[in-house]
């Protein structure tokens, strides 16, 4: 079985919410939008500014990140 990946663009993330929520799903492994807000109000190391609210992370974050 030979399967081919065809690459449609060449974005990389390099910071804000999408690589955040990205090494959390890396490291976590399968979340719900609740318990990916939940993390990010308990890390520390994020400035809260970057995800302005639950409803911000679905609608834009995740929605783009499923695109």
């Amino acid at each position: 079985m030979n399967k081919t990946i065809e690459v449609v663009s060449q974005r990389y993330v390099r910071d804000g919410p999408h690589l955040w929520v990205s090494r959390l799903l890396h490291q976590r492994g399968s979340l719900s939008s609740k318990k990916i807000w939940e993390e990010f109000l308990k890390d520390p190391a994020v400035e809260k500014d970057v995800i302005k609210s639950k409803h911000h992370l679905k609608e834009r974050v995740l929605h783009q990140m499923y695109m």
